[in-house]
């Protein structure tokens, strides 16, 4: 049994092994996306609150009273 489970933690290791033809490529677009991510999540979510309170007022109806100074 013991012999079994090393066998598979062995082969569940080789999957995660380099190849080893493999070369490093140098850093670009996703290092700038993940760079400026919170900038944009900040601005959007400001934006979008902005954007929430600027939108039209509902009003209620108005309620007259018979007694008031105001003239109908």
């Amino acid at each position: 049994m013991k012999f079994q489970d090393q066998s598979l933690s062995t082969k569940k290791m080789n999957c995660l092994k380099k190849l080893s033809p493999t070369r490093r490529e140098p850093p670009c677009l996703e290092w700038t996306v993940l760079r400026h991510l919170p900038k944009v999540l900040v601005y959007g979510t400001s934006a979008f609150i902005v954007c929430l309170m600027k939108d039209p007022a509902i009003v209620a109806d108005a309620y007259y009273l018979d007694d008031s100074d105001l003239p109908k």
